[in-house]
């Protein structure tokens, strides 16, 4: 929809965004460029022609304030339209406004900007429905007329990620091609399903602890007597390494030197 919906013969303007006592600073941004785009800022600003003008410059001005409170009136929904309706000029009507909203839009502007940088991933919370949350918080701060830029909106979704998926922020933040927001959770959706899958591995695989150092590890029996181990590598771990899988937090999945463990292998 474009800015303002002219309707042929009455000269009235209906913004895109009406007013609603919640998107004060985007509305007066619309409302703005439509007066200007009228040659409606005189009125707005209650420049009144003096005593010495004409009767034809007065006249003029009477129908301009006309058209400028037409605009105003329809650009707001009911509630705020009892708010105004006393006014008798446009200057009286966006006074109005603009006190009933400047401070009120500042503090919810900066209520907003908190809760968007204080949200975190749940646990059991799926990428999608995060993902989701956070956009829907940075639209509404757009609507207030503030501006986030994609590389903040990667951050605050990146920085908030639970500690499961560190690996990945790693690699993220390593990748040479663009990252996008669409990229990105392209990338996380694919993350989600991979620790998925680990999350339903079948029954031969059993969670033992190391009796060196006490941490958990992976252990699947595989065909002929192999045992093949997921863990964490470093002093005390004496598992064969032949064996092993290596958690590398500069690759997407777990290696290990066994090509034969591959169902799938392409050399880069």
């Amino acid at each position: 929809m474009d800015l303002v919906d002219e309707k042929p013969g009455n000269g009235v303007a209906v913004t895109h965004h009406k007013l609603n006592g919640m998107n004060y600073k985007l509305w007066k941004f619309q409302i703005d460029a439509v007066m200007k785009s009228r040659g409606l800022m005189d009125v707005m600003a209650g420049n009144v022609p003096g005593e010495t003008a004409s009767a034809a410059e007065k006249s003029q001005y009477d129908r301009n304030d006309g058209k400028a409170m037409a605009i105003l009136i329809s650009s707001v929904d009911n509630e705020q339209a009892n708010h105004i309706l006393m006014c008798k000029t446009a200057k009286e009507i966006a006074d109005k406004l603009s006190n009933l909203h400047e401070k009120r839009s500042e503090v919810r502007i900066m209520n907003l900007y908190e809760e968007y940088f204080s949200l975190k991933m749940t646990e059991g919370e799926s990428v999608t429905s995060y993902v989701s949350k956070v956009s829907r918080m940075a639209h509404e701060i757009e609507d207030q007329g503030e501006k986030l830029s994609e590389n903040i909106k990667m951050v605050r979704i990146i920085s908030s990620l639970p500690p499961k998926f560190r690996n990945f922020k790693t690699v993220w933040y390593n990748i040479k091609e663009a990252r996008t927001l669409d990229s990105l959770m392209a990338r996380l959706q694919l993350e989600e399903d991979q620790m998925n899958k680990v999350d339903d591995t079948p029954s031969d695989v059993a969670s033992r602890e190391c009796p060196k150092r006490g941490e958990k590890f992976a252990e699947r029996k595989k065909a002929g007597s192999d045992v093949a181990f997921c863990g964490k590598v470093g002093d005390g771990f004496t598992t064969n390494l032949e064996n092993i899988w290596i958690a590398d937090s500069g690759a997407t999945e777990h290696m290990t030197g066994r090509i034969e463990w591959f169902t799938d292998y392409k050399k880069y």
